[in-house]
């Protein structure tokens, strides 16, 4: 009896779900049609509906925590209240009951109705629920942290916001910031994603659920890691209440009202929205091409600053001395930290390895950033493996190339061709760079032989294996829009001509790699051994673009796939030979 007197007040449960019933009912409907639909025969997958519910647990549990704890943001209801006998515990852990069951009830009423939809495949409502939960425990937990953290309501979201996605906001500054004074150093930051839950937990899929009209709902690949993230990270939202739990207790009444109320982290508020106001200026600048980014960004970092002291102060009196003194400090700090990383101390960027202690290489022409891939440099859009050398003459010449951009890292930085070094090293490290590069250099050209080689641009080293497993074939004219030839290994006739300008090409019975390779692909490999095929523009002239090939293929698994080959206007050979296509 002591410990429901003391943790839980029956009162104020009672109070907060008639209180705050427009806000759990709402939410209640919201989840019912949610359910309803996506749960319903109407749809081919349903598991969207684990996923998606992170972005709605997000929005809810930051109101229902503002709602619940809304008393500690006005200073004369917050000290009416906690002159009452009940003990702060008593106040944070029947609230806290309270928005579990806000979350709880209306998803466990929507379960149920999704289980009577699902029938035999009613499991799936429930681990729905438990995701839904577990989901609302971290969200919640964050919010009722930041709800102690603030002391009134915009600085509660401020707070909810900031720690949700501190980690990408981090890696977003030092995108920004730093990575331009690091030339050729891939900085991969796909990683900070995990440090906000928010984005994983509603992009990635848990499980993949198909809806067939004649085997029911079909559910197969479990996302083992993904679930075991979403338990570490409900774990952590319980991790955040207890942490509320003691500042709550030491919290002071007379904070309610101001932007923070845990003092200690007010400076840390404003150096994180100072750099993120500044940024922002300066994001502005480079979209505008002015080329002020820099004073933008000190403009910005100022403004931030002062505005930031007004949220925290609640005054806009603060152009003291002392505060011209501390933003001094901070931007000596901050352009000092880029200062000494352009320097350079640790040779991270000067850093070209020697070629006797590389065991292979790989050249991409293109920009690889972790699971982000620019393809917009292929004409198609087709993305080929990179280039992957073993001799030791190859390496040498790739690290002189290395070495060359090494040198020229700013004054190369306005070329448009992309390059990726990824070097393999002997002692097992990998190391890896990226560069623009211009294609009329010495050292570029030395890496054209190998863009242009047979087995990089048809991405496979038996190339008389891949004709034998190519399907269809079309040539698209871009000189002449009506002219194009069509290759189909499976049809059995001799030759027909469609209309005037279209010319089918059909082949007897399978199309083997001495019936391709005797005319068409002889010249596609003449032009690959002159290294006139090199499938980046950069390597021609402006306007050399003929046409290309739309190449039909089935892997050796028997999948259908698709890869496009250039044809330029000085691949002499292979536009000689396509040109002997056309009908008279």
């Amino acid at each position: 009896m002591k410990l429901k007197t003391s943790f839980f007040n029956t009162t104020v449960l009672k109070k907060d779900i008639t209180r705050f019933a427009p806000a759990w009912g709402i939410y209640t409907v919201l989840s019912l049609l949610y359910v309803i639909l996506l749960w319903s025969d109407d749809f081919y997958s349903a598991e969207a509906t684990f996923h998606l519910m992170a972005t709605v647990n997000f929005i809810y549990a930051g109101i229902t925590a503002v709602l619940l704890f809304g008393d500690l943001f006005n200073s004369r209801l917050c000290n009416a209240l906690h002159a009452m006998p009940m003990r702060r515990e008593g106040w944070f852990f029947t609230h806290l009951i309270s928005g579990l069951l806000f979350c709880l009830v209306p998803n466990a009423f929507g379960a149920v109705i999704a289980a009577v939809l699902l029938e035999e495949a009613s499991y799936l409502a429930f681990l729905w629920l438990v995701v839904t939960v577990l989901e609302f425990v971290f969200f919640f937990g964050v919010a009722v942290f930041s709800a102690m953290c603030a002391g009134n309501r915009l600085g509660a979201v401020a707070s909810y916001g900031l720690i949700n996605f501190f980690a990408v906001l981090a890696a977003w500054l030092a995108e920004t910031f730093y990575a331009p004074v690091l030339p050729g150093v891939k900085m991969d930051v796909s990683g900070f994603a995990d440090f906000s839950p928010i984005i994983p937990l509603s992009a990635e899929k848990f499980l993949e659920v198909d809806f067939d009209k004649i085997n029911g709902l079909v559910v197969d690949n479990f996302d083992k890691g993904l679930w075991a993230y979403l338990f570490i990270v409900a774990a952590v939202g319980v991790v955040f209440l207890g942490l509320a739990l003691l500042i709550y207790r030491k919290r002071s009444l007379e904070t309610a009202g101001d932007f923070i109320s845990l003092k200690p982290a007010a400076p840390v508020f404003l150096v994180i929205y100072t750099l993120f106001v500044g940024a922002i200026l300066y994001l502005i600048a480079e979209l505008f091409a002015t080329e002020l980014e820099y004073i933008f960004l000190v403009v910005g970092l100022v403004i931030g600053f002062f505005t930031g002291k007004m949220l925290l102060e609640k005054k806009v009196r603060v152009f003291q001395g002392k505060q011209f003194l501390r933003l001094g400090i901070l931007l000596l700090c901050f352009f000092g930290a880029i200062f000494v990383t352009w320097l350079d101390p640790f040779g991270v960027v000067r850093y070209v390895p020697k070629a006797d202690q590389v065991a292979e290489v790989t050249i991409y022409p293109y920009e690889e950033n972790g699971s982000m891939i620019s393809y917009s440099y292929d004409y198609y859009h087709y993305q080929r493996d990179g280039v992957t050398l073993t001799d030791p003459e190859a390496i040498e010449k790739v690290v002189s190339v290395h070495d060359y951009c090494v040198e020229n890292r700013y004054s190369q930085k306005d070329s448009y061709m992309p390059l990726t070094i990824s070097y393999k090293m002997k002692s097992g490290v990998k190391v890896e760079r990226f560069y623009h590069i211009s294609a009329r250099t010495e050292q570029a050209q030395l890496l054209k032989p190998y863009y242009s080689s047979l087995e990089y641009l048809l991405d496979t080293e038996d190339v008389a294996d891949f004709l034998s497993r190519i399907t269809h074939m079309e040539y698209y004219s871009h000189q002449d829009p009506y002219f194009q030839v069509i290759i189909q290994p499976w049809y059995t006739a001799t030759g027909t001509l469609i209309g005037e300008e279209r010319v089918t090409y059909n082949f007897e019975g399978s199309l083997t790699a001495q019936q391709l390779g005797k005319d068409l692909f002889k010249a596609i490999a003449a032009d690959c051994e002159e290294g006139t095929l090199a499938q980046l523009w950069d390597y021609h002239d402006s306007g050399a673009v003929e046409g290309a090939f739309s190449i039909e293929y089935r892997t050796r698994d028997g999948e259908i796939r698709y890869m496009d080959l250039i044809v330029y206007s000085d691949s002499i050979n292979t536009w000689h030979y396509i040109n002997t296509l056309r009908i008279p």
